[in-house]
């Protein structure tokens, strides 16, 4: 008996079909269940490898009440730096304790509103983890509500990054401080006009890496450059460019340009400099540059940038998770908050003389 050529998937109940046996028959011979004899469960297993048979894991999870090893990682997207990277140690972290942590992540902007998000959350909960570590930035209230109902029903959850009113143990990025001890480092260094690109968030919200930004210039008496505002506020009805690009020819056309730059990630700094770099200027000679992330390329580019502990957030949200699994703790959530550090290396320098004069 060949395997069919077409690319049908094969169920139990095609094995039924073709052997004239039961549903119940057929199905708790390949499970290796109920009262089936050795020599029916041998005929079906070669019946069922000779039709290409492939058992659905998801099936066989559910039909065991939910793996207790199975701990799902969801995230709304992936990128190239530190969302990913997250995710990568967390998934090591908990295999090395021994538990399968698959990744459902999605390839999306975040936020976007074409993704039903409490869907997706929808469809986690039904495969029934054993608990949920949660990526939540840019969460809705729809998909919020999923994950209040997983948590009611027994379910274990982790939430890191940004806060969300979820009742479960959290572990918060502090990107207000991190901002904050970038600009700080740039006005150590003399210099007062300072522009900056914070983020996607919408300026008019609630952006801790502005807070963090204004909490800085103002212990200066330093000016909120406001075009740099306008260039956040109106970057996103551009079309899908390299953000750093756009931002370095933005600087470029102003008549009086900043002498510091503060960028909220890595790559766009690197972008940035790049390209001003292009049209003749010295970084940090015309232009000091400070990145966010410090992830391991900086260090041999010479960027000055402030870390974002990826491996402190991933160690601590395991052994949060790993508490409560293994029965050695059962309070109130707790809420552990992390802090970015500053690497101080050649992108950065004080201000030039001529500019103070």
């Amino acid at each position: 008996m060949k395997k069919p050529v077409d690319n049908k998937q094969i169920i139990l109940q095609d094995i039924a079909d073709k052997m004239q046996l039961s549903l119940c028959t057929v199905s708790q011979a390949i499970s290796g269940k109920g009262r089936v004899s050795a020599k029916t469960r041998e005929h079906v297993c070669r019946v069922a490898r000779e039709l290409g048979f492939e058992p659905n894991a998801a099936a066989q999870h559910l039909a065991k009440g939910g793996a207790d090893k199975s701990i799902a990682l969801f995230s709304l997207y992936l990128d190239l730096g530190v969302v990913t990277r997250k995710l990568q140690l967390l998934q090591r972290g908990l295999h090395e304790r021994g538990y399968y942590a698959p990744i459902h992540a999605f390839g999306a902007d975040v936020g976007s509103k074409e993704i039903d998000q409490a869907e997706l959350l929808r469809n986690l909960r039904s495969l029934r983890p054993t608990a949920i570590i949660l990526y939540t930035m840019k969460l809705n209230d729809e998909a919020v509500d999923e994950v209040r109902q997983y948590i009611k029903k027994g379910g274990r959850v982790v939430a890191y990054d940004v806060p969300v009113d979820l009742k479960c143990d959290k572990v918060l990025f502090d990107r207000s401080q991190n901002t904050y001890t970038a600009a700080r480092h740039l006005l150590d260094m003399g210099h007062r006009q300072i522009g900056f690109y914070v983020g996607s968030w919408p300026v008019a919200g609630n952006n801790p890496r502005l807070h963090g930004l204004k909490d800085a210039l103002g212990e200066f008496n330093a000016p909120l450059l406001k075009e740099w505002l306008d260039f956040a506020d109106n970057i996103k009805r551009r079309p899908e460019e390299n953000l750093g690009v756009q931002l370095a020819e933005f600087y470029l056309a102003q008549k009086s340009r900043p002498t510091a730059m503060c960028i909220v990630n890595d790559m766009m700094a690197l972008a940035f400099i790049n390209t001003v770099r292009a049209h003749g200027l010295r970084v940090p000679e015309d232009v000091s540059v400070i990145g966010h992330d410090d992830l391991p390329f900086t260090k041999t580019l010479d960027l000055t940038s402030v870390s974002h502990p990826v491996r402190i957030i991933a160690d601590e949200v395991v052994q949060l998770l790993m508490d409560r699994l293994e029965g050695n703790y059962e309070g109130k959530p707790r809420t552990h908050t992390v802090h970015g550090e500053l690497h101080v290396r050649q992108s950065t320098a004080k201000v030039p003389t001529k500019v103070l004069l």
